[in-house]
């Protein structure tokens, strides 16, 4: 309690050593300065918080003066401004003391969020510009499109602005049902300028997911929760860039949802296709087996385990090779897959050991083969012909061309490692290319592999040649002539 009140002396002789009351525009500056001091996600200096605040440096620094024992104030912007101790943090926060008079001192704003709208007008304004030569010419999915924009130096405020905007911003006001003034320039920022700024800035600077988890069906509140979602599957699979996200992440968004509403014409213009829900490309039909083990996989991954990250987020742990052994996971991930050449038909294969042939134009599923289920598929490709034929290996080695009355034919013991192999298959089926990859250098290696090919019909399935490893710099064509 003696620090307190030796603290409000201070700023009683600060800014009041003659006077009962401080002028009105001392107080704004006042609670603008020292309130973004306190609120602030990291230490700024004096032009920068000039900067963000719309005043003069000067008026930064007379508003501080008067406090300089208690706040250090650099002369120079490449050093920060804080409070040389906690205690005077701690008073300015705190519950009241005093007078009437003394209220002015105390600042019960600690998240800032006096500064959202600011930031928010900045982060709007510098986008409407492009300051930052952010590409908006499709296709956005052009890595080289990128790079100019990325090396770019960005002044420290503007970083700031960008970083930070959600942090001070009131979300009680954004999802509020009277209309309002912040919520007006959030909706405008989420109608044209999100993604743009999710190009400049890491996810992790957006609110966190469990923030949205209540509330009402305001449309904000929902597009965020589509926001993060999208994110936290991209984060996933891939690390997220914006060409990677406008090329992989944004083509297979739900064409229900608010995102594909206000942000769909910006995906790359690429075909893709959807296994299940609504989807902005085509779906693919699956059979109610393979539905319903797609609802047990994503039932079971909703019990994942959680721990907390640096900044004290929640975040999937994720252990791949742990979740693919559970029997819910395993039979709902597709591991394999290929599309016949006339786009007409694709042919998935399950962890379950079951292979689904979907006719995508008539929706509907034309053929399912089930397999050992320890022995899942590896690979499929099409063979070209009248009637829907795939050639396929499981992962013990057995190669199969699967159509009507086919069997399964053990191969034996074939070259292996943990990646899939290269394949393909001759158009008339008659021969499956096989080149298993090296998997310490990532590609294929004149010095480790054996490649072959097999002769295939609907009743026998036979190795007919096996060549040395110099031999695979030969064409696929050349190859199938010295077969024929």
């Amino acid at each position: 309690m003696r620090l307190r009140t030796s603290t409000k002396r201070i700023m009683r002789r600060a800014y009041m050593p003659y006077r009962s009351r401080i002028r009105s525009r001392v107080v704004k500056n006042y609670h603008e300065v020292l309130g973004m001091i306190i609120a602030v996600r990291r230490e700024l200096g004096v032009y920068d918080i000039s900067q963000l605040l719309g005043i003069t440096e000067d008026e930064v620094y007379s508003t501080l003066k008067p406090i300089g024992s208690i706040v250090n104030i650099p002369s120079g912007n490449t050093k920060y401004i804080n409070f040389y101790h906690g205690t005077a943090r701690e008073f300015i926060t705190g519950d009241p003391i005093g007078e009437e008079e003394d209220k002015v001192f105390f600042i019960s704003d600690t998240e800032g969020h006096f500064l959202g709208p600011r930031l928010l007008r900045i982060v709007n304004d510098v986008i409407k510009r492009n300051e930052f030569g952010v590409p908006t010419k499709p296709p956005l999915g052009d890595e080289k499109k990128w790079q100019h924009s990325l090396s770019r130096a960005r002044p420290n405020h503007i970083k700031y602005a960008f970083e930070h905007v959600f942090n001070h911003l009131d979300r009680s006001l954004l999802i509020s049902q009277d209309p309002n003034e912040l919520q007006r320039e959030f909706e405008e920022f989420l109608a044209r300028n999100l993604f743009s700024l999710f190009s400049t800035v890491h996810r992790t600077y957006f609110y966190r997911r469990s923030d949205w988890d209540q509330g009402d069906n305001h449309r904000i509140t929902e597009l965020m929760r589509e926001v993060h979602e999208l994110f936290d599957d991209s984060a996933c699979v891939y690390e997220i860039t914006p060409w990677h996200f406008y090329r992989s992440s944004l083509p297979f968004i739900p064409s229900s949802s608010l995102i594909f509403e206000w942000y769909g014409h910006l995906s790359d213009p690429i075909h893709v296709f959807s296994i299940s829900g609504d989807f902005a490309g085509r779906l693919i039909p699956l059979s109610d087996d393979a539905l319903q083990a797609q609802e047990a996989m994503r039932a079971r991954q909703r019990e994942l385990p959680t721990s907390l990250d640096e900044q004290g987020r929640k975040t999937l742990v994720i252990n791949y090779r742990d979740e693919f052994l559970d029997n819910d996971v395993r039979n709902g991930t597709v591991t394999c897959a290929a599309l016949s050449r006339d786009g007409r038909h694709i042919a998935l294969g399950f962890g379950s050991g079951v292979i689904e042939v979907a006719d995508i134009d008539d929706q509907c599923t034309v053929s399912r083969f089930r397999g050992d289920p320890l022995s899942l598929p590896a690979w499929i490709e099409f063979v070209q012909g009248r009637t829907v034929c795939i050639a396929t290996e499981d992962t013990d080695g057995n190669i199969s061309i699967l159509g009507h009355s086919t069997r399964l034919v053990r191969l034996g013991p074939l070259p292996s490692d943990p990646y899939p192999a290269v394949t393909a298959v001759s158009d008339n089926g008659s021969f499956v290319l096989r080149v298993p990859r090296n998997p310490e250098k990532g590609c294929v290696s004149v010095h480790s592999f054996r490649s072959f090919y097999c002769s295939a019909s609907s009743t026998s399935l036979q190795v007919v040649l096996s060549f040395a490893p110099h031999d695979w710099i030969l064409s696929y064509r050349s190859i199938c002539r010295r077969l024929r």
